[in-house]
Parts: C-alpha cells; sequence; structure tokens
C-alpha cells in the first residue's frame, strides 16, 4: 500500500509584509506548515538560524494517516525519522492524532521531534523535560511552548559554534 504524500514550498525568500521570516527550499506538508513556520521563527526571533535552507540539509515535515501502515507507531502524534542523520530532518506527523490536537500541543510535538532529529537527543525519564516520551494530558498553553523551546535554544548555539 503506497502513502500519500502532499507536500508544500514555505514561501518565500526573504520577510513577508508582516516581518514574520519565511523558509525557502523546506518542504512541509500543507496541514503542518504553519505550525512548522511559526516553531523555526521562534529560533529566528533569538537570533538563531538553524541554517535549514534546504542547500545544506535536506529539511521534509511530511504528514500520514499512521493507521493505513502498521508498521508506525499508532499512538505516536509524530516520529523523527532522521534521527542521528545530520545531513537532514525528516520528521512524519500522524494525521490520525495531530489533527485533534491543540496548536499548542503541535508545536510542543514539532519542537521535540526537532529535539530527536536536529539535536539528535534521546527521550528523557524528567516528566518536566521537553525529550519526556510523552505530553502531560494537562492543557498546555503558549507559556509552556516557550518553556519546552527555552530548553533547546542553548543547543543550537552550543550545535552552530
Amino acid at each position: 500500500m503506497r502513502l500519500l504524500l502532499v507536500t508544500v514550498l514555505v514561501a518565500t525568500t526573504s520577510l513577508a509584509q508582516t516581518g514574520t521570516p519565511r523558509y525557502t527550499g523546506i518542504k512541509v506538508h500543507h496541514k503542518v506548515a504553519i505550525q512548522m513556520r511559526d516553531v523555526l521563527d521562534m529560533f529566528k526571533r533569538d537570533g538563531i538560524d538553524l541554517e535549514l535552507n534546504g542547500a545544506t540539509q535536506t529539511v521534509i515535515v511530511d504528514a500520514y494517516s499512521f493507521s493505513k501502515n502498521r508498521r508506525l507507531p499508532q499512538k505516536a502524534a509524530a516520529i523523527a525519522m532522521g534521527t542521528d542523520n545530520d545531513n537532514g530532518i525528516n520528521i512524519w506527523v500522524n494525521l490520525d492524532i495531530w489533527e485533534y490536537m491543540s496548536y499548542e500541543r503541535q508545536l510542543i510535538t514539532l519542537l521535540h521531534e526537532l529535539g530527536h532529529d536536529y539535536f539528535n537527543l534521546k527521550h528523557s525519564d524528567d516528566i518536566d523535560d521537553l525529550m519526556y516520551f510523552q505530553l502531560s494530558p494537562n492543557r498546555v498553553t503558549m507559556k509552556d511552548v516557550y518553556n519546552y523551546y527555552k530548553q533547546l535554544a542553548p543547543l543550537c548555539k552550543n550545535k552552530l559554534q
């Protein structure tokens, strides 16, 4: 059984009229594009360039219905397919779960998968850590998103030096 791949390029080469940075050369599924842009914007606002330009690294964020492929983890919201591969980022989002998640949970999920795929981080035993294997069932807010982001930001500066 073949999985349907639908990707779009996330837009222009410079700042959009809103002043929000945009990214070129990154293939992102249309149902994930806004969330991925917003995650990358967090780094940009802090002056962190992840060098995700499609030229130095292949960057693909795709979305699938995991229920149609029993080899994929059915309860996972997303999986990092490029862990330990520093030539690119490849994240698969589970549409069966993604479409029912809040915007904030979606952002945290993408940050978590970037933790695996970009930084090669493993799962943590600390329930308050971004890399804990499961997000708390409690309601999450943008403050939570930012607190999780702050766990990755220092790693960026170390990786890019």
